[in-house]
Protein backbone atom coordinates (compact mmCIF):
# COMPACT_ATOMS: atom_id res chain seq x y z
CA UNK A 1 0.00 0.00 0.00
CA UNK A 2 3.16 2.23 0.63
CA UNK A 3 4.24 1.98 -2.56
CA UNK A 4 0.61 2.22 -4.35
CA UNK A 5 0.37 -1.25 -5.37
CA UNK A 6 -3.38 -1.40 -4.56
CA UNK A 7 -4.21 -4.33 -6.76
CA UNK A 8 -2.07 -6.63 -5.26
CA UNK A 9 -2.82 -5.31 -2.07
CA UNK A 10 -6.51 -6.20 -2.72
CA UNK A 11 -5.49 -9.79 -4.45
CA UNK A 12 -3.45 -10.22 -0.71
CA UNK A 13 -6.90 -9.29 1.07
CA UNK A 14 -8.70 -11.59 -1.32
CA UNK A 15 -6.20 -14.49 -0.16
CA UNK A 16 -6.62 -13.22 3.36
CA UNK A 17 -10.72 -13.76 3.27
CA UNK A 18 -10.36 -17.14 1.71
CA UNK A 19 -9.30 -18.12 5.33
CA UNK A 20 -12.15 -16.73 6.95
CA UNK A 21 -14.45 -17.98 4.55
CA UNK A 22 -13.65 -21.30 5.33
CA UNK A 23 -14.53 -21.24 9.44
CA UNK A 24 -17.45 -19.21 7.97
CA UNK A 25 -18.97 -21.74 5.53
CA UNK A 26 -18.78 -24.19 8.56
CA UNK A 27 -21.77 -22.54 9.90
CA UNK A 28 -24.40 -22.49 6.83
CA UNK A 29 -25.63 -25.95 7.80
CA UNK A 30 -28.37 -25.58 9.72
CA UNK A 31 -28.47 -27.92 12.90
CA UNK A 32 -30.72 -27.65 16.05
CA UNK A 33 -27.93 -26.52 18.16
CA UNK A 34 -27.75 -23.48 16.14
CA UNK A 35 -29.44 -20.21 16.58
CA UNK A 36 -31.05 -18.80 13.44
CA UNK A 37 -29.22 -15.43 13.75
CA UNK A 38 -25.98 -17.90 13.22
CA UNK A 39 -27.50 -19.11 10.03
CA UNK A 40 -27.90 -15.91 8.69
CA UNK A 41 -24.75 -14.11 9.96
CA UNK A 42 -22.38 -17.15 8.39
CA UNK A 43 -24.71 -16.62 5.00
CA UNK A 44 -24.67 -13.36 4.65
CA UNK A 45 -20.86 -13.35 5.55
CA UNK A 46 -20.19 -15.86 2.78
CA UNK A 47 -22.10 -14.25 -0.06
CA UNK A 48 -20.23 -10.74 0.84
CA UNK A 49 -16.55 -12.11 0.95
CA UNK A 50 -17.65 -14.08 -2.05
CA UNK A 51 -18.55 -10.59 -4.17
CA UNK A 52 -15.56 -9.74 -3.08
CA UNK A 53 -12.98 -12.67 -4.15
CA UNK A 54 -15.48 -12.32 -7.38
CA UNK A 55 -14.88 -8.44 -7.33
CA UNK A 56 -11.22 -8.88 -6.98
CA UNK A 57 -10.91 -11.58 -10.06
CA UNK A 58 -12.46 -9.25 -11.70
CA UNK A 59 -10.52 -6.26 -11.69
CA UNK A 60 -7.10 -8.62 -12.14
CA UNK A 61 -8.73 -9.77 -15.82
CA UNK A 62 -8.96 -6.14 -16.57
CA UNK A 63 -5.24 -5.06 -15.26
CA UNK A 64 -4.12 -8.11 -17.25
CA UNK A 65 -5.68 -6.54 -20.60
CA UNK A 66 -4.63 -3.17 -19.94
CA UNK A 67 -0.85 -4.75 -19.70
CA UNK A 68 1.58 -3.66 -22.79
CA UNK A 69 1.74 -6.42 -25.27
CA UNK A 70 4.87 -8.04 -26.02
CA UNK A 71 5.44 -9.50 -28.95
CA UNK A 72 8.57 -11.36 -27.50
CA UNK A 73 8.74 -12.32 -24.31
CA UNK A 74 11.20 -10.83 -22.09
CA UNK A 75 12.64 -14.35 -20.45
CA UNK A 76 16.22 -14.48 -22.99
CA UNK A 77 19.10 -11.88 -22.83
CA UNK A 78 18.10 -11.93 -27.07
CA UNK A 79 14.60 -10.60 -26.43
CA UNK A 80 15.58 -8.09 -24.12
CA UNK A 81 18.48 -6.73 -26.53
CA UNK A 82 16.05 -6.52 -29.19
CA UNK A 83 13.93 -4.34 -26.99
CA UNK A 84 16.87 -2.17 -26.37
CA UNK A 85 18.50 -1.55 -29.54
CA UNK A 86 17.94 1.17 -32.29
CA UNK A 87 15.45 2.81 -29.50
CA UNK A 88 15.81 6.00 -28.19
CA UNK A 89 16.86 4.77 -25.45
CA UNK A 90 19.95 3.63 -26.32
CA UNK A 91 20.22 7.36 -28.13
CA UNK A 92 19.96 9.35 -24.77
CA UNK A 93 22.63 7.17 -22.77
CA UNK A 94 20.51 5.49 -19.96
CA UNK A 95 21.57 1.71 -21.01
CA UNK A 96 24.75 2.37 -20.78
CA UNK A 97 27.02 2.62 -17.44
CA UNK A 98 28.50 5.78 -17.50
CA UNK A 99 26.44 9.02 -18.03
CA UNK A 100 26.91 10.88 -21.67
CA UNK A 101 25.29 13.82 -20.64
CA UNK A 102 25.64 15.67 -16.84
CA UNK A 103 24.84 19.35 -15.56
CA UNK A 104 26.39 21.73 -13.48
CA UNK A 105 25.37 19.28 -10.66
CA UNK A 106 27.64 16.44 -11.94
CA UNK A 107 23.84 14.83 -12.57
CA UNK A 108 24.27 12.01 -15.24
CA UNK A 109 21.30 10.71 -17.70
CA UNK A 110 20.99 7.64 -15.33
CA UNK A 111 20.19 9.81 -12.72
CA UNK A 112 17.88 12.38 -14.50
CA UNK A 113 15.84 9.65 -15.97
CA UNK A 114 15.37 8.49 -12.19
CA UNK A 115 14.55 11.89 -11.04
CA UNK A 116 12.90 14.12 -14.09
CA UNK A 117 12.08 11.26 -17.03
CA UNK A 118 9.77 8.42 -17.88
CA UNK A 119 11.29 5.15 -19.09
CA UNK A 120 8.30 3.47 -20.97
CA UNK A 121 7.73 0.56 -23.47
CA UNK A 122 5.59 1.11 -26.41
CA UNK A 123 5.95 1.46 -29.93
CA UNK A 124 8.20 4.65 -31.57
CA UNK A 125 10.23 5.39 -34.63
CA UNK A 126 14.13 3.99 -33.56
CA UNK A 127 17.33 6.42 -34.79
CA UNK A 128 17.08 4.31 -37.85
CA UNK A 129 13.85 5.53 -38.63
CA UNK A 130 11.89 1.85 -38.50
CA UNK A 131 8.69 1.71 -36.26
CA UNK A 132 9.05 -0.43 -33.58
CA UNK A 133 8.49 -2.08 -30.28
CA UNK A 134 10.85 -0.53 -27.24
CA UNK A 135 11.83 0.87 -24.58
CA UNK A 136 12.33 4.83 -24.60
CA UNK A 137 12.89 7.54 -22.64
CA UNK A 138 11.27 10.58 -22.19
CA UNK A 139 11.59 13.77 -20.26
Amino acid sequence: MIHRHFLAATVAFAALLSEVLVIVMAGIPYHPSQIRFELLLCSYLSMAILAVMIITMILVIIWRWRLPHFPRRPNTLGAIVSYICASRFVETGIGEHRPLISDKSGMGVQEMALNNGIIKYGKSRGIDGVERWGINWTS
